[in-house]
């Protein structure tokens, strides 16, 4: 039989590892919102990483097809949805593709309308084609009635000769900058759009949330308490001024709240950019554009035929490099005198 001080020992021991045991299940308990909400917090930043460089490629194509196709917005879109299938759909062949990009711009065309995908022509914009603007001309050359579309050919040439109809502010070395624009001809033929697209945040308890501390950051709603569980959030305070159109996108719809997506393109335009309903009617400002800012431009050397021609054609006397005869263009370090031993110093070649 066992003796009295082993039965308490046991009893003891018992004890000991029941508390242990208890204590264990107090800290998991403690432990598990922390890692749940990390875990989830983490999903929700892959999902928003992988969003956003889709919505960066597809503003890239979009960009692109704005640029061939007279910055139309017809052009625009349909690139965007070009862009966009990778992410949406996926597509196993290149007919699977055509369809996908059908729905793509159903996609696009049911965003605009309930407000979470937006998109805008930042310049050129309507003060661009104020200034810049000319009659529009088809393939063949012939006129187009009633389009306008800013200049695309030869401009090398002409950055420096048009003048804006609105007169120059300044000059960028011989570059004009319209008044009303603040842009050059160069400046007005830069295509850059602005796209916001509304992401779902699809993760629970972290997308409603970070939705919710945008839509207040952002002056979308009234502060209020806000707690999770026995988690005070406290109250923030919001922005007097709310950006509508982000407000919009992280409305609450019947498709779940949304997490605005931006995006921003500037390409150079390979056709005339002409009027559409994506030109934005606010005036951007030159450093609102692509731009190398107000500078100047040294002027190309001046090079001076020779003084005479000779019999067969060359010239005789001061040479373009402004040295006496004897002195080779690319630049001789001494003289060649005809006749004395016959061999040509480094650099130097015969006159005349």
């Amino acid at each position: 039989m066992q003796s009295d001080s082993s039965k308490r020992s046991d009893s003891t021991k018992q004890s000991d590892s029941t508390k242990q045991s208890g204590s264990g299940s107090v800290e998991l308990l403690m432990a598990l919102p922390i890692v749940l909400m990390l875990g989830l917090g983490a999903l929700q930043a892959g999902l928003l990483l992988s969003a956003k460089l889709a919505v960066n490629y597809a503003a890239q194509e979009a960009g692109r097809a704005g640029s061939f196709g007279h910055a139309d917005r017809s052009a625009i879109e349909q690139g965007l949805a070009r862009g966009l299938v990778p992410w949406l759909y996926g597509a196993s062949n290149y007919g699977d593709f055509l369809v996908k990009q059908v729905q793509a711009q159903a996609f696009i065309a049911q965003g605009q309308g309930e407000g979470w995908l937006t998109m805008q022509q930042l310049s050129p914009t309507q003060a661009s084609f104020d200034d810049w603007a000319v009659a529009a001309v088809d393939a063949d050359g012939e006129p187009v009635p009633g389009v306008l579309e800013i200049p695309n050919d030869n401009l090398h040439v002409y950055k420096d000769i048009r003048s804006a109809k609105s007169g120059a502010s300044r000059y960028r070395g011989t570059e004009p900058i319209g008044s009303s624009s603040g842009q050059t001809l160069l400046d007005a033929n830069t295509l850059k759009l602005s796209f916001v697209v509304g992401v779902p945040a699809s993760v629970p308890i972290v997308g409603p949330m970070l939705v919710w501390t945008l839509r207040v950051f952002h002056g979308c709603e009234a502060t209020s308490a806000r707690r999770v569980g026995l988690v005070h959030l406290g109250s923030p305070e919001a922005l007097p001024s709310p950006d509508a159109a982000l407000c919009t996108v992280l409305t609450t719809g019947s498709a779940g709240p949304k997490l605005p997506i931006r995006a921003e393109v500037t390409i150079g335009m390979q056709t005339a950019a002409r009027t559409s309903g994506l030109v934005a009617a606010k005036t951007q400002t030159a450093q609102a554009v692509a731009s190398l800012g107000v500078g100047t431009v040294e002027s190309a050397p001046v090079l001076k035929p020779p003084a005479q021609v000779n019999s067969e054609g060359r010239g005789v006397g001061t040479t373009v490099t402004g040295r006496p005869n004897g002195y080779s263009q690319i630049g001789g370090s001494e003289p060649y005198v005809p006749g004395e031993g016959g061999s040509l110093p480094g650099g130097a070649c015969p006159g005349g």
